[in-house]
């Protein structure tokens, strides 16, 4: 990637501690960039100490609220491209409503309900998604 795409897209989102590469992916396909598949890893980034079972894993070092957090601001800040893919659009809004259905409240479902650009029966779709998630976190905590 040339350094002005980088620029012109604004980066890597600092504020964003997990899902920082979907919302960087979503800036490019915003901006015109074309993707490629290959059966290699382009690149791989690790910050941090080596050792430590947490470092296997930045994702997990976060609790569901502040996951659900980071996937909220990429569907409220990456809107516009969204709705030109709703088959990621999608992948986004049940990651979403998963985080937040293992937080324990209603924020997701809440959120889901004032959406615009879904369509109705996506909607419902969505909330039954995330009505399981519910029931599925509140019997993992017993």
């Amino acid at each position: 990637m040339s350094k002005t795409l980088f620029q012109k897209v604004g980066g890597i989102n600092p504020e964003l501690r997990t899902n920082e590469d979907t919302d960087f992916c979503l800036k490019l396909l915003g901006a015109g960039a074309r993707c490629h598949n290959t059966p290699s890893q382009g690149a791989v980034i690790f910050q941090g100490d080596h050792g430590r079972a947490a470092a296997s894993s930045t994702t997990k070092r976060y609790g569901p609220r502040q996951r659900a957090r980071y996937f909220k601001h990429i569907l409220d800040s990456q809107a516009e491209i969204l709705a030109t893919d709703s088959k990621t659009q999608s992948w986004l809004w049940k990651r979403y409503l998963k985080m937040e259905a293992r937080a324990g409240g209603m924020q997701g479902y809440q959120s889901l309900r004032k959406a615009a650009g879904l369509a109705a029966g996506r909607k419902r779709l969505l909330a039954a998604y995330w009505a399981v998630w519910r029931v599925l976190a509140k019997l993992d905590r017993r």
